[in-house]
């Protein structure tokens, strides 16, 4: 499946991309700060002589002669060390021990809920997947729910390709790094609740047996605006784990509605919003 085709959660600084597996669950994450450059005074000296000129021709009509002035000017070379780019926090990854003669699957995007669900049917059992990112409490909360008698089984795994430790802190798994040559710090952390069965963990991830309804919380932040992400990101996670799954679940919505339900569709675009809210796509292996 494409990342174009993976359902997007979101809570305004920490994000997923929700691919939906049935096998193997990648859920791409994303803090927004997470930079490889750095600050750098990159302006040019000539600026502020050239921009009576630049408006002047701007004003005129005259736009390629005012964006050649400009580039020529106001504008530096741009240093792709110095500049860096964008880069995504890494995966969480779910592979799961059953997923022969799957049916009945469906996954989807609630936008009044701001909740993407995975659900199917296996072996006569029912197995549900519900991700959101919280605002309330600065993680992303994955709840797995099963009514078949064996319960779950799967391996929950934090990874990023490259610039990045793992080990284990507390309980929780704990990632940091720092993108070369001059990015953010930053730091990630993940943990997993479960009401019954047996949990395991190592420097990687969880190992999930036997239950029947399990919780994996995941906080990060960086050192772009300040300082000591593994603190704030840890503090985050450990205040969210010491609530239920529902408390949670009822923070978030309460706080999504109250922005989401601002404004009301009318005519017949708001038809076509209220019939579209969910969006459902096929099952891809």
């Amino acid at each position: 499946m494409s990342w174009n085709e993976a359902l997007p959660v979101g809570n305004g600084y920490l994000g997923a991309m929700v691919f939906g597996g049935v096998a193997k669950e990648r859920i791409q994450l994303n803090e927004h700060s997470l930079w490889s450059g750095r600050a750098a005074s990159d302006d040019s000296p000539k600026t502020l002589e050239a921009l009576p000129k630049v408006r002047e021709l701007l004003f005129a009509g005259r736009y390629a002669e005012a964006n050649a002035l400009a580039q020529e000017q106001m504008m530096t070379p741009m240093n792709p060390e110095t500049f860096g780019s964008y880069q995504t926090l890494g995966d969480l990854t779910l592979a799961f021990e059953r997923a022969e003669e799957v049916s009945d699957y469906r996954r989807q995007l609630d936008l009044k809920t701001a909740e993407v669900t995975v659900t199917y049917s296996l072996g006569g059992a029912r197995y549900t997947r519900t991700v959101f990112a919280s605002n309330p409490h600065r993680v992303l909360v994955v709840r797995l729910r099963t009514d078949a008698e064996e319960g779950w089984n799967f391996r929950a795994t934090l990874s990023r390709e490259k610039d990045a430790e793992l080990r284990v802190f507390e309980n929780t798994v704990r990632m940091t790094g720092r993108p070369k040559p001059f990015g953010t710090e930053f730091s990630a952390h993940l943990t997993c609740v479960a009401n019954s069965g047996e949990i395991t963990n190592d420097d990687k991830g969880f190992s999930v047996a036997g239950a029947k309804r399990v919780t994996l919380l995941l906080s990060a932040a960086t050192d772009y605006t300040e300082p000591d992400p593994a603190t704030r990101s840890y503090s985050a996670l450990k205040s969210a784990a010491a609530r239920s799954f529902g408390a949670l679940r009822k923070a978030h919505a309460e706080d999504h509605h109250r922005l989401f339900n601002q404004v009301a569709p009318a005519g017949a675009l708001g038809r076509w919003v209220e019939s579209s809210v969910e969006l459902r796509l096929p099952h891809q292996h």
